[in-house]
């Protein structure tokens, strides 16, 4: 988001969250997975806007999202949620391989979730 965001000064749209869903929490750069939606919801669950990752895994948003917005996935039939609100929308400022922070790795599609790896822990977030 180092082009799209407030302040860039390089002419591109200004994101107010943007990231990349890929296959698993470990993929390569070059494989982001289409069509899966990223749902934005406040605090209390509302959804604020439903977006759908473009042929290469990449969404992106210039909605104005609240402090304390929620993230969830939905990809053919199956969802997944980030447990705790995100501190910005530069979503793979922290998810990525090796992870910035207490995020597990990449943004990933709820069929990449390993059921044996132990969910993120929020309050060191």
């Amino acid at each position: 988001m180092s082009c799209h965001s407030d302040g860039a000064g390089r002419g591109a749209p200004t994101w107010t969250a943007a990231g990349t869903v890929y296959a698993a929490v470990d993929a390569n750069p070059e494989s982001g997975v289409p069509r899966v939606d990223v749902l934005l919801k406040t605090a209390e669950g509302a959804l604020i806007e439903r977006l759908v990752t473009n042929t290469v895994g990449n969404f992106y948003t210039a909605t104005q999202l609240p402090i304390g917005f929620r993230v969830g996935l939905e990809y053919q039939g199956e969802s997944i949620e980030m447990p705790c609100a995100p501190p910005a929308g530069l979503c793979n400022a922290c998810h990525n391989v090796p992870p910035i922070g207490r995020a597990p790795g990449r943004i990933y599609v709820p069929q990449g979730r390993d059921p044996a790896r132990p969910p993120f822990d929020c309050s060191h977030f």
